[in-house]
């Protein structure tokens, strides 16, 4: 008689193609949304801390039609399925600036390493049998780091380009429910545009849009397809300690999945569109910031559906974080 565990999980996987967003080939790394309306605007010189603490919540699972998908086929009989994906980070971040030029513009760089817990639970209700399970894991994630970071300055705006990858550190075994890591390497483009609406800079719009590429996965040959992702926010000073700002994100898988133990449907492109809005505190006025953020995803297919929630502090340990510290996952 084949074992609870293995049979329950072959149900799910039939659910969801890769339990976890978090952790799967399929879509990536980089994750929209997470960090502050002005952190892809390189900092003044000096060194700043910085901490993302990122909760993310599912309870469903989309289709490539955007709808919920609540049953899962097993030979001729179809059972309703529910599931539950919890994600928390604690990512402490350090970042630096330069104080010489580079082309013209300022360089700065980071390093950024995860915290994470993750846990999955499925329920699977049938007429002869029930099956219920939740799985967890916790450890440091997949460390980021952007060693290029280059930005310009104008009396009315502010450009950045940046170059930087997420490394496999996280614990990861093919086949185990208890990873934190992904299993593979990410690279990734970045270019960001502030425009400043009044003289004071007081009011923002901002812009990112970043261009991930995937390696193959550790232990099976899966590449995950590329993605595009667009960021953008509209932001607001009040006073001298108070930010707000609106917040929204896309997320497209450009490329297809390819691989030779690639067995699902290639053609299906998974993408993911979030709302969202940024409360800030300026702790001490330019040198330490709290803020909270959230994101709601309003849509998504071939993939996981929820929320973001976010609780970020900036430090400045030398310089002042004019006009704002960092950018991180």
């Amino acid at each position: 008689m084949p074992d609870r565990r293995v049979l329950f999980w072959t149900f799910v996987a039939g659910l969801l193609p890769a339990a976890a967003a978090w952790a799967q080939s399929e879509i990536g790394h980089y994750a929209p949304g997470v960090v502050n309306a002005k952190d892809f605007v390189v900092p003044d010189p000096g060194w700043y801390y910085c901490q993302y603490d990122t909760y993310y919540h599912s309870s469903r699972f989309n289709d490539e039609h955007g709808n919920k998908t609540d049953s899962v086929t097993v030979g001729s009989v179809t059972l309703p399925v529910t599931t539950k994906l919890d994600y928390l980070a604690v990512s402490p971040t350090l970042v630096w600036t330069s104080p010489w030029e580079v082309l013209g513009g300022a360089y700065g760089a980071f390093v950024c390493v995860p915290f994470q817990t993750n846990s999955l639970a499925a329920e699977v209700r049938g007429r002869r049998f029930g099956l219920n399970m939740e799985e967890s894991a916790a450890g440091v994630g997949d460390i980021q780091v952007q060693p290029v970071w280059l930005g310009w300055r104008g009396s009315s705006y502010e450009i950045s380009a940046a170059y930087g990858f997420f490394a496999p550190t996280g614990r990861y075994a093919l086949g185990s429910t208890d990873n934190v890591g992904a299993g593979f390497w990410s690279n990734y483009l970045q270019g960001s545009l502030a425009l400043y609406l009044s003289e004071s800079h007081g009011t923002g719009f901002f812009f990112t849009a970043t261009y991930e590429i995937n390696s193959s996965n550790s232990g099976e040959h899966v590449t995950g397809g590329d993605h595009l992702c667009l960021e953008y926010s509209l932001s607001q000073t009040l006073g001298e300690r108070v930010e707000v700002a609106l917040c929204g994100s896309n997320v497209w898988q450009t490329t297809r999945d390819h691989g030779s133990d690639v067995t699902w449907d290639t053609s299906i492109l998974d993408e993911v569109h979030a709302v969202g809005g940024q409360l800030a505190f300026w702790l001490i006025p330019e040198q330490a910031q709290i803020s909270l953020n959230g994101m709601w995803e309003y849509e998504a297919k071939d993939r996981t559906h929820g929320y973001y929630a976010m609780l970020n502090l900036m430090i400045a340990v030398g310089g002042a974080a004019a006009p704002h510290a960092h950018r991180s996952p």
